[in-house]
């Protein structure tokens, strides 16, 4: 990715989160409207904003996944912003060590979706 592209990936997800977490504006989730039951994202949005009040067992309770996501979601960004200033390429080396655990990853979300679906979230 050159500088400018994630620049304004940063500025793209700080405007993300004032609209969600600060606003509070909220949208739901478009496949469970469709199908009717929860995807492995479902309940995500509400467990960072408990997150962000501290309320860790709430946030556990909305999305299992939320307390680790949160975390990876904030390093990834504090690679990105690295690699700005910097201008260095920590991030893409992340994400390809990352990609040799995709089969893992994928079998983790295929495990909480049934979790999520099994709770009713």
């Amino acid at each position: 990715m050159n500088r400018l592209i994630k620049i304004i990936v940063v500025l793209l997800e700080s405007f993300l989160c004032y609209i969600f977490f600060i606003k509070e504006y909220s949208i739901g989730c478009l496949f469970k409207t469709i199908f009717n039951i929860s995807c492995f994202s479902c309940g995500l949005t509400r467990g960072f904003k408990e997150i962000i009040k501290l309320n860790f067992i709430e946030s556990f309770n909305y999305n299992l996944l939320s307390i680790p996501i949160f975390f990876l979601l904030i390093y990834i960004n504090l690679l990105l912003i690295s690699d700005i200033i910097f201008d260095k390429r920590n991030l893409n080396n992340y994400l390809k060590k990352m990609g040799t655990y995709y089969k893992k990853i994928i079998v983790i979300i295929i495990i909480n979706t049934i979790i999520n679906n099994l709770r009713g979230i």
